[in-house]
């Protein structure tokens, strides 16, 4: 679920459940997220993504 104040996702996983496995999520979303501090609004982000 898309959490529009704090400009993130969340989601729950049942208890009893195994969750799942996160790393290829936070491969992703990591070029995103500044090093401190909250989500800027998409538009202080831009386009374009550094590249490794």
């Amino acid at each position: 679920m898309w959490i529009v104040a704090e400009r993130e996702w969340g989601w729950t996983v049942p208890p009893g459940t195994e969750p799942p496995d996160l790393d290829l999520l936070f491969d992703l979303v990591q070029p995103f997220h500044p090093a401190a501090g909250p989500m800027p609004p998409l538009s202080q982000i831009g386009t374009a993504v550094e590249q490794d």
